[in-house]
């Protein structure tokens, strides 16, 4: 893929997660407090916003729970790699349906009682989820394009 389009799926990943910080950045620049009803609404469509498993500081959380910053979080770095990198390895998808192991056992343990929600837990489980599945999405991009220039 052309360093444009790389550059671009990374630039609108990177807006989308500094929304999730929308309250911590309304605390730096007042210029952003009146956005914060519509990026609640945003967020609210891709994250159930469990006041219990959002993270906090001060009186500022995030938009979405910790496994989705993780997920989210795994996307931003794995794009911003994808910047200097011209060709992208192909994994087999059982490398993506593996991808989703650690938060389907952590979701099932916590239910099942074996230990408490951990942030932390939840938050790697969805890091480790959305860094390998960006792969794919760039690959069945990438394809496409292939395959529509071709």
């Amino acid at each position: 893929m052309a360093f444009k389009f790389r550059l671009l799926i990374f630039l609108i990943v990177l807006l989308w997660y500094l929304g999730i910080f929308g309250e911590f950045l309304s605390l730096i620049w007042s210029g952003v407090a009146f956005t914060l009803p519509f990026l609640q609404i945003i967020y609210s469509h891709v994250c159930h916003q469990d006041p219990a498993k959002v993270i906090y500081y001060g009186n500022a959380h995030t938009f979405v729970c910790a496994r989705c910053l993780g997920i989210y979080t795994g996307i931003l770095i794995v794009t911003f790699y994808f910047l200097f990198k011209k060709n992208i390895m192909k994994y087999p998808r059982s490398v993506l349906l593996a991808s989703f192991l650690p938060v389907i056992l952590d979701v099932l343990f916590v239910k099942l009682g074996f230990y408490n929600y951990s942030k932390i837990i939840a938050s790697i489980s969805g890091f480790i989820l959305g860094s390998i599945g960006i792969y794919y999405f760039y690959e069945t991009i990438s394809t496409k394009l292939t395959e529509e220039i071709n």
